[in-house]
């Protein structure tokens, strides 16, 4: 009911755990039993067994209210029962362990990082280049936690063999109503930021393929030390045509330019909405409490 009144309509995110809503929100029971007896379209998530027991669902979280009157804000979870007794089995380390970082990829798998001569290339050292690339004091840098940025990293490279706005229509369905939609522990405002920075990197997948460089008139430029900034090597094939090799510190800065790209840090919102991806990804835009204005 809270997600059918939500000031962002229609809401981008079917998914009812992770919502978020302030306590203010939470207390306002009288509105909420006046939709559910006013409103007479289908609402999501609630069947009409549910709408009748509404009232008495009202009844238990007004006591609630009363027994915790101070409540800064309120977020929903998902599962039950079952996912509690198998989380219950699983070993320490992984119950202790983000959820986003045991999501499998083919980071490893499809790339030559695991070669011995780049031993410094793996997801948390290339997620701590971008995080110094992350603009200080911005209010949305502290969406990109370190388990937010290793993930990015980790599927940057994934289906590099699809046509960009394949990837570009997955990447933005994916947290939404894909694999990462069921992840437990993800709050509404961590699946905005990776639908929009990965679709955001599919985008401009062609820009990076040619090493064009990202106009800095609105992005600021990244400090990044001297030897992340050297030129490509370049050799020639047994045919005799010359090919560039890219070192791992060409693919970091690849990296970057496709995180720096996130509207989350310095794109407003597109009023232009021309298809149901543009929508999706309108709302989820707006979705962000803390989604800056023009910088």
């Amino acid at each position: 009911m809270l997600m059918h009144t939500d000031p962002i309509n229609p809401y981008p995110i079917p998914s009812i755990a992770g919502y978020k809503v302030s306590g203010k929100r939470f207390q306002q029971t009288q509105e909420l039993l006046q939709v559910n007896r006013e409103e007479t379209e289908k609402i999501h998530g609630m069947s009409k067994r549910r709408r009748e027991q509404f009232p008495a669902i009202v009844e238990v979280i007004e006591g609630i209210i009363c027994t915790v009157p101070n409540i800064k804000e309120v977020i929903f979870c998902g599962g039950g029962n079952r996912e509690g007794v198998l989380y219950l089995k699983l070993p320490p380390e992984i119950q202790a362990t983000h959820p986003l970082l045991l999501f499998p990829s083919t980071f490893h798998t499809n790339t030559n990082f695991n070669n011995p001569q780049h031993p410094q290339a793996t997801t948390k050292q290339l997620a701590q280049i971008l995080a110094s690339a992350l603009p200080a004091g911005h209010p949305t840098t502290a969406l990109f936690t370190p388990e937010i940025l290793r993930y990015i990293v980790a599927h940057t490279w994934d289906d590099m063999a699809n046509v960009a706005n394949v990837n570009a229509a997955r990447a933005l369905h994916a947290p939404i109503s894909g694999p990462v939609a069921g992840m437990p522990g993800l709050t509404h405002d961590v699946i905005a930021v990776l639908s929009l920075t990965i679709i955001y990197l599919h985008s401009i997948r062609r820009m990076i393929q040619s090493r064009c460089q990202i106009p800095n008139t609105q992005h600021p430029t990244p400090n990044l030390p001297s030897p992340f900034l050297r030129e490509p090597s370049t050799t020639t094939t047994p045919r005799g045509k010359s090919s560039q090799t890219f070192s791992i510190q060409q693919i970091c800065i690849d990296v970057f330019i496709c995180l720096l790209s996130s509207p989350l840090l310095f794109m407003p919102p597109t009023p232009h909405q021309t298809t149901p991806s543009s929508q999706i990804q309108s709302n989820l835009l707006q979705s962000n409490p803390t989604n800056p204005t023009n910088p």
